[in-house]
């Protein structure tokens, strides 16, 4: 688990049988410590370039789920570095070296490209009627083009920048929970992703970019 905060998603993982490893920066320590996480299961990384403590081709499968946009940020939040492009390939780059041949990479979090953020404030970048429209909607609305601390499923290939069998866009129906969308538009948001057309996955038409890359 890239970033896997508390380590719920890796103990989880282990009830069920599965040698479920997890990173994260220091700040989470005192929490592994406070619900006694296994300290071999879980080890600390660099926010930018970090080496993780694993061989070449260890993993099965490595995920990271609404992590990747907080890469290459001065705050861990909405604000980029300048290079921050550059950050989030490397890093891209280092979980797939621990994916082991056939194995994959699970990277999945709010699409750039999709007008709706329900997850984060906006970008520190964004217009005025940005920021107007999404204290207005109590929700995050952004242009669907130019830049914006998100990503979307054209920067997967360019962030892998390795051989690999194949990217899949994945639907996010019972991968995300929709606690954070406002209650009137429950429904329609989980209707709206239950029933997008698999051909449409990796468009801007899907709130979140869920890329499956096969190594």
């Amino acid at each position: 688990d890239a970033g896997c905060g508390v380590g719920q998603t890796v103990e989880r993982l282990v009830e069920h049988g599965i040698d479920a490893h997890g990173f994260d920066l220091i700040e989470n320590v005192k929490y592994w410590r406070q619900f006694g996480r296994p300290p071999k299961r879980y080890a600390v990384t660099a926010p930018v370039d970090p080496i993780l403590p694993y061989e070449d081709d260890t993993f099965d499968m490595v995920f990271s789920f609404g992590v990747i946009e907080h890469v290459g940020t001065s705050d861990g939040d909405t604000t980029r570095l300048a290079d921050y492009d550059d950050i989030r390939r490397r890093w891209v780059q280092e979980l797939m070296r621990v994916v082991r041949p056939g194995g994959r990479l699970l990277l999945a979090g709010p699409n750039k490209h999709f007008p709706v953020d329900v997850a984060h404030a906006p970008d520190s970048a964004a217009s005025g009627v940005e920021k107007w429209l999404s204290r207005k909607l109590k929700l995050t609305v952004h242009k669907p083009f130019g830049e914006n601390f998100l990503w979307g499923y054209d920067d997967v290939s360019r962030y892998v920048g390795q051989p690999m069998s194949a990217i899949e866009g994945l639907s996010i129906e019972n991968l995300i929970y929709f606690g954070r969308v406002p209650k009137p538009l429950r429904r329609v948001a989980e209707a709206y992703v239950k029933n997008l057309p698999p051909s449409l996955l990796k468009t801007g038409l899907n709130p979140w970019v869920a890329a499956l890359v096969t190594k």
